[in-house]
């Protein structure tokens, strides 16, 4: 029986462990010379407590819109962004809401500008990516107070990422990545090269920024020459995301329905996954797994060499057309997803 407290943003659900999805499945990894045969019972997973049990800890309910982007606050609460234009920040704990954010960023009729980016800066401050107005803005964590603003993008914002120099790209609509200056928001650099929408940016372990686009490409970047040092071939529709691997190496999923691992040294392609299902939101979880938002109400674990379906989460979210849109990893070796309802959901 769900608890619900009056006139509170919280809602938590009756603590439930999921059972996993009783189906034999024939899990495929794909090396370039020939396809693996992997037999699993996929979701079945008896040995599969490590870390992540797959139980639901917490809904948190306020945003009114889709969530975009979570993060990690130094002090272990999780800030949210999203479509409605508020960044909520969250005692992961018991639920509670600490604070909403609300910046300056309206239009003319006073509506807030949807955030489609947002991350944790190392000073603690967050930078959003907004679409509308299609800046970049620094705000206080604390406050909400817009400290800084970045003018020269021409589309939405869609990606950020902070770079170990110190400085910010992000990445738009207007096909383009953008270099920063946090300090001052003067644009260092404008990386062009993609032929449409950049959607996703990763710091690789050298430093090179790795952006995955609409174009089907992922380019890798000099971020302090600008310069193109190779793109990435191979997806046959839009790049959705990309995440490190915990040996150096990267994954792309796609809407083609595959995920690829690529070695960032030799500038190549390692391994193909074909997956059931489009992935539209990973994450590398502390113990080396993958966790994968797809289309719809369930959330999977996998096994980053080979793809294989460890464990299959069934959100809370209704099975509507909603989907789990952003993640992040909290401490403790919990797993923090928003999905397109406008909903928070923390599970153990």
């Amino acid at each position: 029986m769900s608890s619900k407290r009056q006139g509170s943003e919280l809602q938590i659900p009756k603590t439930k462990r999921f059972k996993p999805l009783k189906r034999f499945e024939l899990a495929k990894g794909w090396l370039l010379d020939g396809p693996l045969g992997i037999p699993s019972l996929c979701d079945i997973v008896e040995g599969y407590s490590q870390d992540l049990e797959g139980v639901l800890s917490l809904t948190m309910v306020g945003h009114t819109e889709s969530v975009t982007g979570l993060a990690l606050l130094p002090d272990d609460s999780v800030a949210s962004s999203s479509f409605d234009g508020t960044v909520r920040v969250w005692d992961t704990t018991t639920g509670q809401c600490l604070r909403t954010l609300r910046g300056e960023h309206v239009d003319q009729f006073g509506f807030d500008f949807p955030i489609r980016a947002l991350i944790v800066l190392p000073d603690g401050n967050l930078a959003l990516g907004f679409e509308g107005d299609d800046t970049v803005c620094v705000w206080d964590a604390l406050s909400g107070k817009c400290m800084r603003k970045f003018l020269g993008h021409i589309n939405s914002v869609c990606a950020l990422a902070s770079l170990p120099d110190g400085n910010l790209a992000s990445g738009s609509l207007d096909r383009t990545v953008r270099v920063w200056d946090v300090t001052t928001g003067v644009s260092k650099l404008t990386l062009t090269g993609h032929t449409d929408a950049v959607t996703s940016l990763l710091v690789l372990k050298d430093g090179k920024l790795a952006s995955g686009s609409h174009d089907c490409t992922i380019r890798l970047w000099d971020t302090m020459s600008g310069a193109c040092i190779f793109t990435l071939t191979g997806h046959t529709n839009r790049i959705c995301a990309l995440t490190l691997l915990h040996d150096g190496k990267f994954l792309s999923s796609s809407y083609d329905g595959t995920l690829r691992v690529w070695d960032n040294g030799t500038h190549s392609l390692t391994h193909i996954h074909p997956t059931r299902d489009t992935f539209c939101t990973l994450i590398t979880l502390p113990n080396g797994h993958l966790a994968a938002g797809e289309f719809g109400p369930s959330v999977q674990m996998l096994d980053a060499s080979n793809g294989q379906c460890l464990l299959t989460i069934q959100s809370a979210t209704k099975d509507n057309g909603h989907y789990v849109s952003a993640f992040a990893t909290l401490r403790d070796s919990k797993l923090a997803a928003g999905d397109t309802q406008g909903h928070v959901h923390v599970w153990h």
